[in-house]
C-alpha cells in the first residue's frame, strides 16, 4: 500500500492502516476499519469499537436513568455489536470514560455501583438552583390549616394528608412529595386538584410518557401532556398555573429547556411514580 506521497510502507497491511496526506500510520488497536473523509481530503479513522459500544450504552441507559449500575452498562456495551468487544475491553473503555470525567461514581444508588453522567450532574445542579431560586418566592394556594380543616371528607393515610396541606400551603416555587410506587400519590393529588380548583387555580400535568400522562389524566382528573410535548409547544408557562410534574427521579431533557419554568409560579414535582 502507498502513502499519499506515492512511497509505499512496507510490512502495513491495508486493513490496519490508515491515509493522511504525506504519511501512512498504524490504526489503533480495536479502531474500527470504515473510515470517512473529513476536512481537507484526510482520512479519518472511527473511534475503537470498545469506546463506540460503551459511548452508545451511556446514552441508552441515560434516556431513561439519571443513574445506572457498572453491569447493567457493560451488558448494554455488549449488545451494541454481539461479538465485536469483549467485556475486558468494555471494561477499560468505561474506566477511560472516568478519567476524561464523562461517568461519576454514585454509591449510594443501585447497591452500591452506581454510575452517573456529567450531563445528569450538571442537570441536578440546575435543578437544585431553580428551587433554591424559587423558595419564599410564590404565594401559597391556600394556608394550610386552613386545607387541614377541609380534609376531614375521605380516607387519606397520614402522608397523604400532609402531602396536600403540603402543596398548596408552601410558599415555594417548586414541592417535592416523594414516595414509593403504591403508595398513593396519584389519589393524594386528586384531592390537591379538587382544593386548587376551588381557588380558581388550573391544574396542569407534566409526565415523562404518554402513558404515564394518561394514568395521571384518567386517576387524578389533571390534564396531563408530556414534557417532551409542553417544552416543545411553549417558551414559558402562564401565570396562574399550579405544574405537576410526575417522575422526577426520571431522565429529564436537556437543561436549556428547563428554563421555561422560569415564570412557574408554583411546580409540584412528584418522583417516584405510581
Amino acid at each position: 500500500m502507498e502513502s499519499a506521497s506515492g512511497a509505499a510502507s512496507p510490512g502495513l497491511p491495508p486493513e490496519i492502516a490508515i491515509r493522511q496526506p504525506g504519511v501512512l500510520r498504524d490504526a489503533p488497536e480495536g479502531a474500527e476499519v470504515s473510515a470517512s473523509k473529513g476536512d481537507g481530503g484526510v482520512v479519518e479513522l472511527a473511534k475503537p469499537l470498545p469506546i463506540q459500544a460503551t459511548e452508545w450504552a451511556v446514552a441508552h441507559l441515560a434516556e431513561r436513568e439519571a443513574v445506572f449500575s457498572r453491569s447493567d452498562l457493560l451488558a448494554a456495551a455488549l449488545t451494541w455489536r454481539p461479538g465485536a468487544v469483549s467485556i475486558g475491553a468494555a471494561g477499560k473503555a468505561v474506566d477511560g470514560l472516568f478519567a476524561v470525567g464523562k461517568l461519576h461514581e454514585a454509591p449510594a444508588l443501585q447497591s452500591g455501583e452506581g454510575l452517573t453522567t456529567d450531563t445528569a450532574l450538571a442537570d441536578e445542579r440546575e435543578a437544585i438552583g431553580l428551587m433554591r431560586d424559587g423558595q419564599n418566592r410564590s404565594r401559597p394556594v391556600m394556608r394550610s390549616w386552613i386545607v387541614g380543616a377541609r380534609l376531614h371528607r375521605g380516607q387519606l393515610t397520614e402522608g397523604q394528608r400532609e402531602a396536600v396541606k403540603l402543596i398548596p400551603g408552601a410558599k415555594d416555587r417548586v414541592v417535592g412529595v416523594q414516595g414509593y410506587a403504591g403508595t398513593g400519590k396519584t389519589a393524594m393529588l386528586k384531592r390537591v386538584r379538587a382544593l386548587a380548583e376551588k381557588n380558581d387555580y388550573r391544574m396542569a400535568g407534566l409526565a415523562p410518557s404518554a402513558s404515564a400522562a394518561q394514568t395521571l389524566a384518567a386517576e387524578a382528573g389533571i390534564e396531563t401532556e408530556t414534557l417532551q410535548r409542553f417544552l416543545a409547544r411553549n417558551a414559558g408557562v402562564a401565570e396562574g398555573r399550579l405544574t405537576i410534574g410526575i417522575g422526577g427521579s426520571l431522565a429529564a431533557p436537556p437543561l436549556p429547556h428547563h428554563r421555561a419554568y422560569g415564570s412557574v409560579p408554583r411546580r409540584f414535582d412528584q418522583s417516584k411514580q405510581d
